[in-house]
């Protein structure tokens, strides 16, 4: 006769190990669901931000012989700002308000000499080859990091730094094939980008995402402009459309890749953005008949995985220090402002 005991059931609210084992509760059900489709929604907007990238990338080509580089940024400056006026309308001139102007001007100032060196690269570089060198910025984070904000690097970040870095030998062949002047140019635009970066985590502890996007857009204009007149060439009728084209390109992947960044880790979502590669890859081979070699293919997926794995690394560390320091934490705000 069977014994009396506990009675298993599904229902919510059963104790501690009373389910019956192999079923899942219906709030874990729920719970995985969601997640799944925050993730699903996640890749979604990286593949689109690699999408309107890899668009801005390859409409660079449309004006690059017309038109210098600091031309096209402060127009593509100038578009932006249109694109963001909703924005502006909405929060009123009260949403820039800030006491850290001398480091958004410093930062306005290293996006514009790095977008600058970025599209004179362009120019003259293959694009597939010039998409696989951009994914070095990462590996330039991380060294940014280092001397910047002091941060620690274990032996394993150490080890996929070097890694990444042998992926730009295999690009560059060095000793077999000519390492030219604007493949020097896309190393130092990756280097610049590390730098923004490093001022924006330092930005992001008291500022807004908007904020440090809007006074980048509103900055860019007027510092580029400085340069572009050294060098001014009205745009022809025609590439105005591919000018607008560069900035619809430009926001609209930065705007994709923030609420990508917004619904999952990097680390979920960084393999999406190894889209640009094929991407640009084939529309420049259908535009402007380039071919990518193999070399290229093999170098840019080296940097990516090591791009990729920093990127785990620095979430699983992160969430470590988040978990050692969440009762100092969770203290202070049980303190409430000024505790």
């Amino acid at each position: 006769m069977r014994k009396p005991g506990r009675v298993f059931s599904l229902e919510r609210g059963s104790q501690p190990g009373t389910d019956r084992p192999g079923i899942m509760p219906e709030s874990k059900e729920r719970d995985s669901a969601a997640a799944r489709s925050q993730y699903i929604r996640a890749a979604l907007y990286m593949a689109a931000a690699a999408s309107f990238l890899s668009m801005m990338i390859v409409s660079i080509r449309f004006v690059a012989d017309d038109l210098d580089a600091p031309v096209v940024v402060f127009f593509r400056s100038i578009f932006s700002i249109v694109l963001f006026m909703p924005l502006l309308m909405r929060g009123g001139f009260q949403y820039f308000a800030t006491d850290k102007f001398r480091v958004y001007f410093v930062r306005g100032i290293i996006a514009v000499v790095s977008m600058i060196l970025w599209y004179y690269a362009l120019a003259v570089t293959p694009l597939a080859e010039a998409v696989s060198l951009s994914f070095t910025a990462p590996l330039f984070t991380t060294v940014a990091a280092i001397f910047y904000l002091h941060e620690s690097v274990g032996p394993r970040r150490w080890t996929a730094l070097a890694i990444g870095f042998l992926g730009v030998l295999i690009i560059l062949q060095p000793g077999f094939a000519e390492i030219t002047r604007a493949h020097v140019l896309l190393l130092l635009s990756s280097a610049l980008v590390a730098v923004s970066l490093m001022m924006v985590k330092v930005l992001s502890r008291t500022e807004s995402p908007e904020k440090i996007v809007g006074w980048l857009v509103f900055l860019m204009a007027p510092l580029s402009l400085i340069p572009a007149l050294f060098v001014w060439n009205w745009p022809a009728p025609d590439q105005y459309f591919w000018l607008v084209v560069i900035a619809v390109g430009g926001t609209g992947g930065h705007v994709m890749l923030a609420r990508a960044l917004r619904l999952a880790e990097t680390s979920a979502i960084m393999p999406f953005d190894f889209l640009r590669l094929p991407l640009v890859a084939i529309i420049a081979y259908l535009m402007f008949a380039e071919k990518i070699d193999l070399w290229t293919w093999i170098g840019g997926a080296v940097i990516f995985v090591s791009t990729a794995y920093i990127a785990r690394r620095e979430t699983i560390v992160a969430g470590r220090k988040a978990e050692t320091s969440r009762p100092t934490s969770s203290a202070m705000e049980a303190g409430g402002p000024g505790a």
